[in-house]
């Protein structure tokens, strides 16, 4: 039976009012307040993921409008973990209205419903999810059980980390906005963790990862790339990075065919002008040697707090990844909200134009959307 788009966005609402009563993923806006490393508040090494006690706090103190210290800790401070257990959890939802001069449709789409937990033993952790993908655009609840990431993370001291398992490259700005075109279009966006092993050195003013990737051997029906990839960033003062990334890598196709090779290199700044007011950018160059093609990614985004807890917000992308085909190129205009109204809960309301010569008749298209993050 299909849901209407009426009662898709009804049931959204419901979900988000019984939701209501902050995010696990990364905040790379955090710059603003002296935060040049991921590892404060999370425990991967480039972010994203599960948190530890202090990005909890910090999720109360730095990013909430209003809330409580026990509202903030692990499922509101109703369960008390053992010191040698960690936990979490993230559900995701997406209401989207895309009008084209072609198309108009509304969707709404569970995006994400995990569990997530550290278990540490001295210097080591065992850390990994759980959770249910939506296998089918069009039935929400048709799900499937999947691990987007799960990983051995040795800590060698405080500014050195080696990780071994399944996660995310490392490469340029670690941000949940998977639609961006420096993540989307260079094959970055959810569901693209592979299997790695990783060092890490994050230290003060310098900091850097590296990565060894090897696909997804688990899946012969993924194509997915091997290679390498890696950043190294300085911390220009206590509320700037600049860092640069390289990433080579070699897809298998199908057989009898060449494998593809491509390299990604740009450098990405992440700049705290004011406790309030801040500017994230990214340019990438890619490579593609099998195709032959040159290639060119831009993405910054500008953001002030108007109060705390409430963000405005605007990005300017562009993509062309064939210099030698003008149909290639599009740029995205964004405006948008952001609101933490208590520890738990994210809401992000934005309104997108996009210009593409690829698209008739007037090359341009429009989408809004709506996403609600709430996290144990």
């Amino acid at each position: 039976m299909k849901i209407s788009k009426l009662s898709r966005f009804a049931f959204l609402s419901l979900a988000f009012t019984l939701l209501l009563p902050q995010r696990a993923f990364c905040f790379p806006e955090m710059i603003r307040h002296s935060y040049v490393n991921c590892t404060a508040c999370h425990v991967s090494p480039s972010g994203g993921g599960l948190l530890t006690e202090y990005g909890r706090a910090l999720s109360l103190e730095a990013l909430s409008m209003n809330g409580t210290e026990k509202e903030s800790k692990f499922a509101y401070g109703l369960l008390e973990l053992p010191t040698w257990l960690n936990a979490g959890g993230d559900i995701r939802a997406l209401q989207y209205d895309h009008n084209t001069p072609r198309v108009r449709e509304g969707q709404f789409i569970r995006m994400q419903a995990d569990l997530e937990a550290e278990v540490k033993v001295n210097k080591l952790s065992v850390v990994g999810t759980l959770g249910a993908d939506q296998k089918y655009p069009d039935r929400i609840w048709a799900s499937e059980f999947i691990s987007r990431r799960h990983y051995l993370l040795y800590h060698l001291n405080e500014e050195n980390y080696v990780r071994v398992g399944k996660f995310k490259r490392p490469y340029g700005i670690n941000t949940d906005n998977h639609s961006l075109y420096v993540r989307k279009d260079l094959g970055w966006n959810a569901g693209s963790e592979t299997y790695n092993a990783e060092y890490s050195f994050l230290g003060d003013p310098w900091n850097g990862q590296i990565a060894m990737i090897f696909g997804r051997p688990d899946d012969d029906s993924i194509h997915s790339e091997s290679g390498f990839s890696g950043t190294v960033a300085y911390a220009l003062s206590p509320k700037s990075k600049l860092g640069f990334s390289n990433f080579y890598g070699r897809q298998s196709t199908q057989p009898g065919q060449k494998n593809d090779k491509r390299e990604v290199v740009g450098p990405y700044l992440l700049l705290g002008i004011t406790d309030k007011f801040y500017v994230l950018s990214e340019l990438d160059y890619q490579r593609r040697y099998t195709a032959n093609t040159n290639g060119l990614l831009t993405y910054t985004q500008v953001g002030y707090e108007i109060i705390k807890g409430l963000h405005f917000y605007g990005i300017q992308e562009l993509s062309r990844l064939d210099f030698a085909q003008s149909q290639s190129l599009k740029n995205a205009y964004t405006v948008g909200t952001r609101f933490f109204p208590r520890p738990h809960l994210d809401l992000n309301l934005a309104y997108q134009i996009q210009t593409r010569k690829a698209l008739a008749p007037d090359g341009q298209d429009q989408l809004l959307y709506f996403i609600a993050h709430f996290y144990l």
